[in-house]
């Protein structure tokens, strides 16, 4: 039978009726993407995000939000939000958690391990790389298997990585009990706890040399993770505990003294153990705030530099004990730093800016529009050698102060200038300088040190009466504002040609880092000796 051939408007009606059905489907399947697809992982994407977040508020966790919109974008520009989309964004949201959750559940397997300098695991790159993985879903946009592609790469670089977190995990309560047995051969009479934020690691760094002096079998016990990886090399064996209960294990294992270079919130857990003298040793001598907490007054004994952090406390109240406070000066300045006994030209010129503090009270950084404004004139002038070194703690509270820090970076290396990695030492840059510029903190005390002039950036609108009672330690220091307008070019010219605060800072020097017939080094020593015998 012969078929009869379609007319043209029955061609066009049947044509109209295929792209309405296909249209139809089309809206079926944009609805199935909507309901099924885009709101779950919506709500998924919402929900890793405050998981992220509230494991670790330093942490940007935008990641994978971040991949959720490229995947949106991807299907925008596809015009097909299909199936193998969803799937491929749903894989990358996965591998972005594991990249950036890797440290959480690394630090937190183990709860008792020896630690070597060098062994740390730099799990910081993975956080980095999981925001880059952002681009796979449009990668998908040319194939979809770039986007696989990247995937799997990513895959099989990370997947040594969690066989690794793998055998730890298999061996976890080994690794701790072994740790505990070693500690209890080892009987250490004293301890130092170190806590705090992640990047602390120099208030234990800067003790490490004088600890080496001790022939009194020492261990630090570091409560961070992360810190680990900061710590210099040292003969001190390094204990890393995680969690309280394993702490006071650790605390029987013959303990008679702990150790404390800052007021972490963590140094509470050690308290319960009763029988062990609690001594604060602090990580520097200053009129910060900090300097001046309650929580002082829990420590068995306070180890301060000298007169003047005794009468800091009293003025702010605290109901010390009497004899819980005992000078024992600064004995890094002692072993470090030298003296310049008659003056010289000024020809290097140290910045060494404090951090923001954890609270806007605690914020005496320079860091910002004043430092910009002395760096430039600075390196305008093009007289003097500068050496810039922030401190290692800056943009913890404020990422703002990071960006500037690395904008001043990038400023120093265009000027030829000497960037210094906030985690080194700063006791070699303060020798090899003529002259500091600095913010309240320890940096200005210690030095003191050196008998060399010292210019404080005056962040905080008060006369110099009222700086020199507020914050006594100014008053060996020139005093440089903002709305200065000499400049700091002027000031230094000033220094330079007549040192008129010499006498001013020997007066300062002696009440802040106090003066011991023995020395520093060997009054400490003798100090936390006396601690074990008792």
């Amino acid at each position: 039978m012969a078929i009869k051939p379609e007319s043209s408007s029955e061609h066009h009606r049947t044509e109209y009726n295929r792209r309405k059905k296909s249209d139809e489907h089309g809206n079926i399947a944009g609805t199935i993407w909507q309901l099924c697809i885009i709101r779950p992982i919506d709500i998924i994407a919402l929900l890793l995000y405050i998981f992220n977040h509230t494991l670790d508020h330093n942490r940007a966790g935008y990641s994978i939000l971040l991949t959720f919109l490229t995947a949106v974008i991807a299907a925008s520009m596809s015009g097909y939000a299909g199936v193998w989309l969803a799937i491929l964004t749903f894989v990358t949201m996965v591998l972005q958690t594991a990249l950036r959750e890797y440290r959480y559940f690394n630090k937190r397997l183990i709860e008792v391990m020896w630690y070597t300098p060098g062994q740390a695991d730099n799990s910081g790159r993975f956080f980095k790389l999981a925001p880059w993985l952002a681009v796979t879903p449009l990668l998908s946009v040319a194939h979809v298997l770039f986007g696989w592609l990247l995937l799997a790469l990513v895959f099989a670089w990370f997947m040594p990585k969690l066989d690794r977190l793998a055998s730890r995990w298999r061996n976890r309560k080994q690794i701790t009990r072994q740790a505990l047995i070693d500690l209890r051969e080892y009987t250490p009479l004293v301890g130092v706890h170190v806590a705090g934020v992640d990047s602390s690691g120099y208030m234990i760094n800067q003790w490490l040399p004088v600890l080496e002096k001790f022939d009194t079998p020492i261990v630090i016990i570091v409560r961070e993770y992360n810190m680990l990886a900061q710590l210099d090399e040292t003969t001190v064996p390094i204990l890393y505990v995680h969690g309280r209960a394993y702490l006071e294990e650790v605390m029987e294992a013959g303990m008679l003294c702990m150790l404390y270079p800052g007021n972490a919130k963590k140094n509470t857990e050690a308290f319960r153990t009763f029988h062990v003298q609690h001594v604060f040793i602090n990580h520097g001598e200053s009129d910060k705030a900090s300097n001046q907490n309650k929580m002082l007054m829990a420590y068995d004994k306070i180890l301060v530099a000298g007169p003047l952090a005794e009468r800091r406390m009293h003025r702010a109240g605290l109901a010390l004990r009497k004899g819980q406070v005992e000078h024992v000066g600064r004995p890094q300045t002692e072993l470090f730093l030298k003296r310049q006994e008659t003056p010289k030209p000024i020809r290097t010129i140290l910045y060494a800016p404090t951090w923001e503090g954890l609270q806007n009270n605690s914020d005496y950084s320079s860091i910002g529009a004043f430092s910009t404004e002395v760096l430039q004139d600075l390196f305008t002038s093009q007289q003097y050698k500068v050496m810039f070194k922030p401190h290692p703690t800056t943009g913890w509270r404020d990422g703002t102060r990071t960006r500037e820090v690395e904008r001043l970076q990038q400023l120093c290396i265009e000027n030829g200038h000497e960037f210094l990695d906030p985690q080194s030492s700063i006791m070699e840059a303060m020798n090899r300088s003529d002259l500091l510029i600095t913010d309240i903190s320890s940096v200005l005390n210690d030095y003191l040190a050196t008998k060399k002039p010292i210019i404080l950036c005056v962040t905080r609108k008060l006369t110099k009466e009222e700086l020199a009672s507020e914050y006594p330690s100014s008053r060996a220091a020139y005093h440089l504002r903002q709305d200065d307008k000499a400049g700091i070019l002027d000031l230094v010219q000033r220094i330079d040609t007549e040192d008129t605060m010499a006498e001013q800072r020997s007066e300062v020097r002696a009440d802040s880092l106090g003066e011991f017939e023995q020395g520093s080094l060997e009054r400490f020593r003798t100090m936390v000796q006396a601690f074990v015998d008792i």
